[in-house]
């Protein structure tokens, strides 16, 4: 097991929870386009992954 310090899994997961949920609601409602809710989706990866990175480094520096 690595002694350095990560942001908990948990963590990730609950940061991307909310917009993951409007996600699904536009899918279920056919509310935006195929395309659009592809857009969506990268942009909540994208989003949860700086989150996770930015706490990580943050976690590292002990703030």
């Amino acid at each position: 097991m690595s002694s350095e310090k990560r942001f908990p899994l948990a963590a990730w997961i609950g940061s991307a929870f909310p917009l993951s949920m409007v996600w699904i609601a536009l899918y279920l409602t056919k509310a935006v386009s195929p395309a659009a809710l592809s857009g969506i989706a990268v942009a909540i990866v994208v989003l949860t992954v700086w989150v996770g990175t930015r706490a990580t480094v943050r976690l590292r520096r002990g703030r």
